[in-house]
């Protein structure tokens, strides 16, 4: 009985490499086919490059037309500049690309500024050219300086603590505030403690509205927590007893508009709200202003 073939090594079938091109049509295995083939894809080239070329263009002519950064806060208070304008002329430099086409440069500027404690909103931060950076913000308001062991600081009508930087250019008076109890707040944007700095702003407030504002240089505020009365100084050194805050006088104390009517009297008299003299001023009697040289 015959018995089956072996079947050898020469007569088992190989398994073949699989290959793509042997699946297509044969006409798609031409030289023709991989021309066209490459025609294509030179002509998809030449496409994207049209296409795109405007914007490089645009981006390249953008970028040469750009200059120095000038940096213009919309609606900026006229007592800005000094050194507050240099530092955060300088915040939005840093951070502002010179290519006029992106925007994250603008958007870190927005962010810079909002945390150097200057704003109480900064609210758009955009390019008007190829050269300006135009900030719609709306800054602290500068208010008065309280001097300590420290130096002297500036806080906005809440008595809040500004940056060290915060230093503005021509047009604002500051009266300063001396003699407080309290150290200054260690955080920029705290709230300067002490009942004294409260009644001193609050002075401040009222000096304002005055034509001779300009002439008080300091108010004094040394022993008010002991129950020692408010001295406003000169800016020639002349001492003026104030009192009592405003609203919180004694009895047989002048009322505060009482007080500013004797100052207001002695300024249309003389020029001057200290009538011209040194010594000490006192307006705290209802009925007449003294005058003496020592409390």
């Amino acid at each position: 009985m015959k018995g089956r073939p072996k079947q050898t090594m020469a007569q088992t079938p190989s398994t073949s490499r699989f290959r793509l091109t042997d699946h297509l049509p044969l006409w798609t295995r031409s030289g023709w086919f991989a021309m066209l083939l490459w025609i294509l894809v030179i002509a998809c080239i030449i496409i994207l490059i049209r296409v795109s070329l405007p914007a490089l263009t645009q981006r390249a002519a953008a970028a040469a037309e750009a200059g120095p950064l000038t940096i213009q806060f919309k609606n900026a208070p006229s007592w800005y500049g000094g050194t507050l304008e240099e530092y955060l002329t300088d915040v939005v430099t840093a951070c502002v690309q010179s290519d006029v086409l992106r925007r994250d440069g603008l958007i870190d500027a927005r962010n810079m500024l909002i945390g150097t404690g200057c704003f109480t909103e900064v609210r758009q931060v955009r390019r008007t050219q190829a050269s300006v950076v135009e900030i719609d913000a709306v800054f602290l308001e500068p208010y008065a300086l309280i001097e300590d062991a420290e130096g002297t600081h500036l806080v906005d009508p809440s008595g809040a603590l500004l940056p060290s930087f915060y230093q503005p250019g021509k047009g604002l008076h500051f009266i300063a505030i001396t003699g407080v109890l309290f150290p200054r707040p260690q955080v920029v944007g705290d709230t300067w403690e002490g009942s004294d700095v409260i009644a001193a702003i609050e002075l401040v407030g009222l000096l304002d509205r005055m034509p001779w504002r300009k002439q008080i240089a300091r108010i004094d505020m040394t022993g008010f927590d002991r129950g020692r009365p408010i001295v406003l100084i000169s800016d020639t050194g002349t001492r003026i007893v104030w009192g009592a805050p405003t609203g919180k006088e004694r009895a047989l104390e002048a009322l505060s508009e009482r007080k500013l009517a004797y100052l207001e009297h002695q300024f249309k008299r003389t020029g001057r709200v200290d009538g011209g003299e040194g010594g000490t001023l006192d307006v705290t009697s209802p009925n007449v202003m003294l005058r003496y040289t020592s409390e």
